[in-house]
């Protein structure tokens, strides 16, 4: 009698254990499919001079909607004053962002309001910084 109930005991850890693992990675699929849909994902990006004081990104990513924006500067200094998103159904939203961002700064993450959106297109106005009249270049990044 104990050979059997040490038999059904070893069976059914053994099934506890089978359920734990396919539990652990369904948890671990749902989670990484939900982490690469939330990566941020690269619009565009455009060389700026010393001589304008706007620039326009056309977004070359349009395969999904977009919840938040960001910035990343690099080659020399940039100083936005304002943004305005122009989405692909023609509504725009401005955005305050009055920025000074060096090479290598990754600006804040700017929530687009409204149902996640695809963006067409994105105008800044900035002040450039430059020493030795370097061109910055930004690049923006869409997350989904």
């Amino acid at each position: 009698m104990r050979a059997a109930q040490l038999i059904l005991r070893i069976g059914v850890n053994m099934i506890i254990r089978k359920i734990l693992i396919s539990l652990l990675f369904a948890l671990i699929v749902t989670f990484g499919a939900t982490a690469a849909s939330a990566q941020w994902k690269e619009l565009g990006q455009r060389t700026v001079n010393f001589t304008s004081d706007h620039d326009t990104i056309k977004a070359v990513w349009k395969k999904g909607p977009m919840t938040a924006l960001k910035l990343l500067v690099t080659k020399a200094p940039v100083h936005f004053s304002r943004i305005i998103v122009t989405f692909a159904n023609k509504e725009t939203q401005e955005i305050a962002f009055d920025d000074f961002m060096k090479p290598g700064d990754e600006g804040r993450a700017i929530d687009l309001v409204g149902n996640t959106r695809v963006v067409d297109k994105v105008d800044f106005w900035y002040v450039t910084e430059s020493m030795g009249k370097k061109k910055s270049r930004v690049t923006l990044y869409g997350r989904s």
